[in-house]
């Protein structure tokens, strides 16, 4: 889809090496003239395995993008959210720490006080980014998104019930957030939706005509945000350790486990079991057919969706 973004530069940071899991292959096979930064481009030290602090980062790639005479479309991957936990000795003096109590932090789904800092450190590394940005010309004319690439699996505390526990939920639930103040109204969207969903979101938002060979949707789209089906409002999951596919529906979490083809209906916000009744057992029917319907579909678009 980022090849249709024509007279666009394209830019992609990392603070460490992009051959980790092959993804200098991926990005450089499939996006045309891809500017690909990674650790050894770059003039701050490596801080630990996974290269360069995020703050150095963000500045770094702020300085690069702020010379472009041309549009761009760029990626920011951070990494500092990530075990180590490394903070930098160069942060500490503005960047505080904070310590907790065992029980505070696991009620709050930290397992202990270096994640939670890590976390709060990923915060004062986008406010410093865009602190630097606003002082930049293409500030105002940018859209600039901010997603997790994955959650971490754990008990999220009091924050959620137990069905994202039992789901293992929290792998994937990540933020969000389209800002662009001269051109979005600040508003929340309730409803799932998936990472799929993202690129084509973004083309929606800039108004840009793109081919979308991908399973996913433009977010924006007045048509979809009015969709009461199944398909409407759910995102697909699969689980390649335990051979399962699921949806998260606005209400229900349903999951179907393909090797012993035992499912799941559970509550999404509530820890009260499912009644079964014939609208449930319905649910479960629709359920199964739309995630095996998908997960068919994507197997068959690994061979017949090649790249034009």
């Amino acid at each position: 889809m980022l090849n249709d973004f024509e007279g666009y530069e394209k830019f992609y940071f990392l603070g460490g090496s992009a051959s980790w899991a092959n993804i200098k292959g991926f990005l450089l096979n499939n996006i045309k003239q891809l500017n690909l930064y990674e650790g050894d481009k770059f003039k701050s030290p490596a801080v630990d395995v996974w290269g360069i602090s995020d703050k150095n980062l963000f500045l770094e790639a702020n300085g690069i993008l702020k010379q472009q005479t041309k549009p761009f479309f760029a990626i920011i991957q951070t990494s500092g959210n990530h075990r180590p936990y490394t903070i930098p000795e160069e942060d500490l003096k503005e960047f505080k720490r904070v310590e907790f109590p065992v029980d505070s932090l696991r009620n709050n789904g930290f397992d202990n006080n270096d994640e939670l800092n890590a976390f709060r450190y990923s915060d004062y590394c986008i406010q410093k980014f865009m602190e630097a940005a606003k002082n930049e010309s293409y500030y105002n004319n940018t859209l600039f998104v901010f997603i997790g690439d994955h959650g971490i699996l754990g008990n999220p505390g009091n924050l959620f019930n137990k069905t994202w526990i039992e789901g293992e939920l929290t792998r994937e639930h990540v933020p969000l957030l389209f800002y662009a103040p001269r051109s979005l109204k600040p508003q929340v969207y309730s409803g799932p939706c998936s990472q799929i969903d993202v690129l084509p979101s973004i083309a929606g938002v800039l108004g840009k005509a793109y081919t979308n060979t991908t399973l996913g949707r433009n977010l924006f789209t007045p048509s979809l945000r009015s969709d009461s089906s199944m398909y409407g409002q759910s995102a697909f999951r699969y689980n390649a350790e335990k051979n399962e596919v699921s949806l998260v529906l606005n209400n229900y979490y349903y999951e179907i486990n393909l090797t012993y083809n035992t499912e799941k209906l559970l509550h999404l916000h509530s820890n009260d079991p499912v009644p079964v009744t014939d609208a449930t057992n319905q649910l479960k029917v629709q359920g199964k057919e739309l995630a095996l319907a998908i997960l068919q579909t994507s197997r068959y678009m690994l061979l017949n969706n090649q790249k034009k």
